[in-house]
This record gives structure tokens, sequence and C-alpha cells, in this order.
């Protein structure tokens, strides 16, 4: 019988009111922030090959502009939106001392102007500038995690390609209306 004493037990919690849960606009007309196109002839036109031997084209690579960085000893690869703007640059680091310290993908930051060319990835999808309207036409999407599976689907596809990559294992809504918007439901 201690609980019934004062000073033991649990104390009363207050009671709450549940708030409403507002949904959050979803605006697929705003425009992200784009980058000079000049930043891309500052980088060689070298394709990796270990990309080529895992099955993605020199061909494929030229389409998406995947280009090498010197300085950085990364792999460049442009990100662009469905309008095809610049809106990004990811690399794929290859020193084992930079992929320990950062990880193997990043956001591409230039050594000499210090410009971090990040981008929001939950507002895009790798691909659909190249692919958007072989998906309008189908009503159909494919959608991978990642750039390398959007690269090599486009050299098995070609132009039948409708393979988009999210960025990772989850959807935004924001991706998600964005698929909506091609006719794909």
């Amino acid at each position: 019988q201690l609980g019934r004493h004062i000073g033991f037990g649990r104390p009363e919690r207050p009671k709450y009111e549940p708030r409403e849960i507002k949904k959050k606009e979803i605006n697929l007309n705003e425009r992200l922030p784009i980058y000079s196109e000049s930043i891309l002839n500052t980088f060689i036109d070298y394709k990796p090959l270990e990309w080529i031997k895992e099955g993605i084209s020199i061909e494929t690579m030229n389409l998406f502009e995947i280009k090498f960085d010197i300085n950085s000893n990364s792999i460049i690869i442009p990100i662009r939106d469905i309008y095809n703007s610049l809106v990004g640059i990811r690399c794929r680091n290859l020193d084992e001392e930079t992929i320990e310290l950062y990880g193997k993908y990043g956001v591409y930051t230039d050594n000499l102007s210090k410009i971090m060319y990040k981008c929001q990835t939950g507002k895009l999808l790798y691909g659909l500038n190249l692919n958007k309207d072989k998906i309008i036409e189908c009503k159909k999407i494919i959608i991978v995690e990642g750039e390398k599976s959007v690269l090599k689907s486009k050299t098995w596809f070609g132009e039948n390609d409708i393979t988009v990559a999210s960025y990772g294992a989850n959807l935004t809504n924001y991706q998600i209306e964005l698929i909506k918007s091609l006719g794909v439901t």
C-alpha cells in the first residue's frame, strides 16, 4: 500500500488536446536553385573503367555528363531537374581516406571557390530530365535508389528507358506528387 501514500505513485499526466496534422502544400512549380553550367567545363572527360566493366556504356556516361575531377580524385555526377537545369553536383570519391571520412558518394565542393554544389534530393528524381517523355508515354516508371542503376538501365534500354533514382530507399511526398504529375498512378 505504499503507492497510496503522498509522494508515491505516478503523477497525473496533463491532458493535451490532439493537434491537427496539417499536410504541407506541395508546389511542383517551385524551382530549385540553379548553378552555373561553366563549372562542368573545369572537369576532364574521363570515364571510369570500373563503371564500364559494370555495364555502363561510354555513350550513357556522355549523355549524363559523367566527368572526373583531378583535384578531388572523384567521379563527377551532375544533377539536373526535370527542366534540365543544373541543380547540384554529386561525386563518387575514389580516395580511401576521403571515403573513410565522408563516404563513397557526397556533394561536390569546388576546392577553389569553396562552393558546395548541394541539391535538395527529396525534390528530385535522377534521370527524369532524360526519361520523362517515355515515362509520360508509358504511364509507368521504374524507381531505383542510386544514379549508377539509372546509368545501367539507360545503357540497356536506351530511348525506351523509364528508370529514375530516388537517392535512397524512401520516396518523399514531393517525389510521389512529381511521379503522379507525369500520369503514373
